[in-house]
């Protein structure tokens, strides 16, 4: 049904809110009932007006009403709401829209416009509307790039800045369904890429997919990835995803999302992988409309890692006690099934240098530089199962800040089954010294 707003099954909103503003309004009856007034009373019924429209305007409950759509066109829409937002409180009016239901009831409940940024995947939006909205104010907003011929689904939400008492509402799921675009013999084919490897670990690897279907309908994007780079290359030539046939390690294939129309990004992760292995892969995206076919992009490859980073001795930094130019310090060692090695402090008033001390290696390797870092042994044998640490330290400088973390030096084996020297610390810590 074209142009006409639908509305969609209800969702549960974030609190319970009124139904309406906190607005005092018999203040402009009585205004109306005293025209007939004496005149000589004239300027203190001025002056009571004029108090009496402060009042008015005053809003003490957030509450969104949704006014309906307007002027669909295959492109874009018109959503009519108002607002009524807490006086002297900012608050954040944003909607959320999409072809994907369950999508925008899922980024609805979840989104935080002071932590996320505005999405980009049509499956489901986020648009910022006003993030300084307060009082009563009737809005138009234009959404633009949309799907033709597409249903959409939307809630429009508000949240105040409030520290002490913030409020969030959303309205009820509402849907409008955009025109069909008039026939043209051009056809714009999907267009899809993918990412460097990231979070590359002993077995798995993490990729970002991006598709846009342009005039292409129902996408099936996928990866496919292996370990003989012309076997992958081959699912370039491929129909479709389902004529991709795998081939154990040398040949494998993910789907990543069915039935996506407009701009979509997709993170995902492989897992299963060989350590110390090349992989190859490439991301395709079957479509259809009023052509159909297979888009892919170019061979790319990643090498997963030799050994498992995260095995290691586990250190905690733990806290402080200060006295005078004097601070004892506590930490607590893991070391798994890990023998051997010493443990350290680190300390001093530069936080990035206590910071990059794994870096060094080695406990020999770090160079002190007077305040700046230090160094101090703790333990140089029997370090063996957990046990708990405590180093007291000397600080110079007075009512300064200081840093510090507890670090073991170990062995481990290196990508060749070489033994070699490696560290791990604990977190950076802080503390202020006596004066």
């Amino acid at each position: 049904m074209l142009g006409k707003e639908m509305e969609g099954e209800e969702e549960v909103q974030f609190s319970e809110r009124k139904s309406h503003s906190d607005i005092t309004v018999r203040e402009e009856r009585r205004m109306s009932s005293s025209q007939n007034s004496d005149e000589n009373q004239g300027v203190n019924r001025s002056e009571n007006r004029s108090q009496d429209n402060e009042e008015e305007l005053l809003v003490t409950t957030l509450n969104l009403s949704p006014l309906g759509v307007q002027d669909v066109e295959y492109d874009s829409v018109s959503l009519r709401f108002s607002v009524a937002a807490p006086n002297e409180q900012d608050t954040t009016v944003y909607v959320i829209y999409g072809y994907n239901e369950k999508q925008v009831i899922s980024l609805a409940t979840t989104y935080n416009p002071e932590t996320r940024s505005e999405s980009n995947d049509d499956r489901a939006l986020v648009r910022i509307i006003d993030n300084r909205a307060e009082g009563i104010e009737e809005y138009s907003h234009r959404l633009s790039s949309l799907i033709s011929d597409t249903n959409y689904f939307y809630k429009l939400c508000a949240l105040t800045d409030s520290l002490e008492n913030p409020q969030r509402t959303c309205s009820k799921l509402f849907r409008f369904y955009t025109n069909p675009q008039s026939e043209d013999d051009r056809f714009s084919t999907p267009s899809i890429s993918v990412s460097e490897a990231k979070e590359i670990g002993l077995e798995e690897a993490t990729f970002t997919v991006r598709v846009d279907m342009y005039d292409g309908i129902s996408g099936i994007p996928f990866l496919v990835y292996g370990e003989k780079r012309e076997m992958v290359e081959k699912a370039e030539q491929a129909d479709d995803y389902n004529d991709i046939e795998e081939d154990d390690e040398d040949l494998m294939k993910k789907r990543l999302a069915t039935g996506i129309r407009g701009r979509s990004e997709i993170n995902t992760t492989i897992t299963d992988l060989e350590k110390r292995t090349e992989y190859f892969y490439l991301a395709c995206v079957e479509y259809d409309g009023e052509h159909d076919g297979l888009t892919c992009t170019s061979v790319r490859s990643f090498e997963t890692d030799a050994k498992d980073h995260s095995d290691k001795p586990l250190v905690t930094t733990g806290g402080v006690k200060v006295s005078g130019n004097t601070a004892s310090l506590s930490g607590v060692a893991a070391m798994g099934d890990f023998r051997g090695g010493l443990i350290f402090v680190v300390y001093g008033t530069d936080s990035e240098l206590i910071g990059e001390v794994e870096e060094s290696n080695r406990f020999v390797n770090i160079s002190q530089r007077q305040d700046l870092i230090q160094k101090v042994l703790v333990a140089d044998s029997g370090l063996f199962g957990e046990k708990k640490y405590q180093k007291s330290v000397t600080t110079f400088l007075p009512n300064e800040i200081y840093y510090y973390r507890f670090c073991v030096e170990y062995e481990d084996e290196d990508e060749d089954n070489r033994l070699e020297s490696v560290l791990s610390c604990g977190a950076v810590k802080s503390f202020v010294s006596g004066r």
